[in-house]
């Protein structure tokens, strides 16, 4: 995957710094937005509704420079974001996160990862980050 874990970490690093206290960039939300694209794409599941969430939120992005991204997005894409950022630290091999995200995990009350993510529901991908944060 092309998608670079230092650069991955830095936008993750800066939406959780500046999540509540600044305001963060236009340009760099969407430049977070189209990584955590490229990052869903990887996980197989583009026609998922946050894929859909993704790319609707980028054309409105890319009709009008001016857009203001909602505050749940911009929290999402930063847990998309932290979530690739934790797979690299447990797993290697990217390849393996796809094994990772497909398999059912108990703690998640018997759901696959991937499903969580695939939801779009913002407090199932939390939760989803906040055990991955548990096991580093």
């Amino acid at each position: 995957m092309s998608t670079d874990l230092n650069s991955t970490s830095e936008l993750y690093q800066t939406f959780e710094l500046n999540r509540e206290s600044l305001q963060l960039t236009r340009d760099k939300t969407a430049k977070a937005s189209k990584v955590a694209t490229n990052i869903l794409e990887f996980w197989e599941l583009k026609g998922s509704p946050i894929y859909s969430l993704f790319e609707a939120e980028l054309f409105k992005y890319e009709q009008d420079s001016e857009y203001e991204f909602s505050d749940e997005f911009v929290f999402v894409t930063s847990l998309v974001l932290g979530i690739y950022a934790d797979l690299r630290k447990l797993i290697l091999q990217d390849l393996h996160h796809l094994e990772w995200l497909n398999t059912p995990r108990k703690h998640l009350d018997g759901e696959p990862p991937k499903a969580l993510i695939a939801s779009g529901q913002v407090k199932s991908i939390e939760s989803l980050r906040i055990f991955l944060k548990s096991c580093i």
